[in-house]
């Protein structure tokens, strides 16, 4: 069986970062982006706590990952709220026309899946 990484590919950070194939052109993109996580004392650093290995991503291929990086640029992350920040970057892959709404569906529920996961693991 082939585990390698496909196209819009919902899966975990470690999973993607695990199986992802050097020059593959895919790029993994956080709808909870690593700057809430660290803001809200989840991480600190990329794939160190489960906060960050479980943090649900979207592979997407390069060219739309920098339109993507574009439009979230504009978000103040450490200033959001964890759902504020995955809803306002499922909305930037829903108006992406490249973006199937079926994958920012799945990535959509799975990030808030993830966050109340870690919310109630937070001592």
């Amino acid at each position: 069986m082939n585990n390698q990484i496909q196209p819009y590919k919902v899966t975990t950070y470690e999973n993607f970062k695990k199986c992802s194939v050097k020059g593959d052109g895919l790029e993994g993109h956080e709808l909870w982006q690593h700057a809430n996580l660290n803001e809200n004392g989840y991480a600190t650093t990329r794939l160190f706590t489960e906060a960050s290995k479980k943090n649900v991503v979207v592979a997407l291929p390069h060219d739309v990952h920098v339109d993507v990086n574009r439009a979230q640029s504009v978000l103040e992350p450490r200033n959001q709220s964890p759902l504020q920040n995955i809803k306002s970057n499922a909305q930037i892959l829903y108006n992406h026309e490249k973006i199937p709404n079926s994958v920012v569906d799945e990535a959509y529920s799975g990030a808030i899946e993830h966050y109340k996961n870690v919310k109630k693991g937070k001592k």
